[in-house]
């Protein structure tokens, strides 16, 4: 036997997510409606369909010794540009203008930093990130005073390195914002203009350590989009793994600081055999627990606890297939299949056209990235003197889990 078949992936609470080869798939619904006939109306029937529906999904597949060592992950981090820590129902935000005040401190010495300005102050929060030889790198955020139409955040070189006598840092990341209060959606509009400077800053002065990609915020029910920076590591492994990003205030400031996921999820590059793939999973399957609180998505109602202090329970699926919506000169391109549920689904939303690319980040708060659910049943089969491992599983679709 050898490995063949469909690529598909078990998404687990932390984000993390096991690819398995499939190489039978069935997508089961049976609708709970029947048919009951008409007394005395000449062998008619008459049904009550109320969208009540159960769904399995049946796959076959095999596990497979690894003839090369893969799987190496680099780790990576989000900084939040807009929220909190999720505190209460949707989060609180840190990027509103009394918070600023107290985070950034008191205007600049030179009120009007152009590049090239000599940096000679003490007022600079710093977002610290430590790349995966253990070196702390930096990322200072200063206040500037607001000149009208100026942009809300931008990136300026300094002639001189003066920030906290930081060595090697030649940029900064200039704020200045008006001041009055600005509304919720000015706040999110600024959220935007720092999470792209930031991307920036990390693309220009940090390269050679970080890449940064630009995320919504899919961990409060609010769902901003283009809020959250994500770094990750250059360097693939467990390396990466480390307690930074770390938001410092100015000396002596105040506030609420930016909801941070420090750097995770890096692994090395391994050789597994097809046994070591099955106890894997098995004993996941067998030992593992919701720790992320109720599972929906609804966002009016409950929170989603952060990624950090989420076990290996398995939330979600992805299952590939092969569209042709939409592909440019190619002839296929992969999307994964979704199960949109919810009142007053158009059949745009439900269809292959609204289905995401695989590679999609999975999101329990947005059905469209893949099928959320739990994994009901797990049969693994063996015979003496083989190498590989057959399996059979049964998820189930679920849109609340407690």
């Amino acid at each position: 036997m050898v490995a063949a078949g469909t690529p598909i992936r078990l998404i687990h609470e932390s984000g993390d997510f096991t690819e398995l080869d499939a190489s039978s798939i069935t997508l089961e619904t049976i609708r709970k409606a029947g048919s009951s006939s008409v007394p005395f109306g000449g062998g008619r029937r008459w049904n009550l369909d109320l969208n009540l529906q159960n769904a399995e999904i049946m796959i076959d597949g095999i596990f497979t010794d690894d003839t090369i060592s893969f799987g190496g992950i680099a780790a990576s981090a989000t900084f939040n540009c807009l929220n909190t820590k999720p505190t209460i129902v949707g989060g609180l935000k840190w990027l509103y203008r009394t918070n600023l005040n107290n985070v950034l401190g008191s205007a600049n010495i030179n009120n009007n930093l152009t590049d090239g300005d000599n940096i000679t102050f003490n007022n600079s929060v710093m977002i610290t990130l430590k790349n995966s030889a253990g070196i702390d790198k930096y990322i200072p955020l200063v206040r500037r005073t607001y000149s009208n139409g100026d942009v809300f955040a931008d990136i300026y070189t300094v002639s001189s390195n003066n920030i906290r006598s930081l060595s090697g840092v030649t940029k900064y990341i200039g704020i200045s914002y008006p001041s009055s209060d600005q509304s919720s959606a000015q706040e999110t509009a600024n959220a935007q203009v720092l999470a792209t400077q930031i991307k920036e800053y990390v693309d220009t002065v940090l390269s050679s350590d970080f890449s940064a990609s630009i995320q919504d915020d899919d961990n409060f029910i609010f769902d901003d989009e283009n809020v959250v920076v994500k770094f990750t590591q250059k360097n693939l492994g467990i390396d990466g793994n480390n307690n930074k990003p770390i938001f410092s205030l100015v000396h002596g400031g105040t506030g609420r600081k930016p909801h941070i996921i420090t750097f995770r999820g890096g692994v090395n590059a391994k050789k597994k055999s097809a046994g070591d793939k099955v106890q894997d999973l098995y004993g996941i399957i067998n030992n593992s627990r919701r720790t992320g609180g109720l599972r929906q998505s609804v966002r009016t109602s409950s929170i989603i606890s952060d990624l950090k202090f989420r076990g290996d329970y398995i939330v979600g699926i992805q299952i590939p297939f092969n569209s042709m919506i939409n592909v440019g000169n190619e002839t296929y391109v992969a999307r994964n299949f979704h199960m949109p549920t919810g009142r007053y689904k158009s059949k745009e939303e439900k269809g292959a056209e609204a289905a995401m690319v695989v590679g999609t980040k999975f999101s329990e708060l947005n059905n469209s990235t893949g099928i959320q659910g739990f994994l009901k049943k797990l049969s693994i089969d063996y015979d003496a003197g083989e190498t590989v491992y057959t399996y059979k599983m049964v998820f189930l679709p679920v849109d609340w889990m407690f």
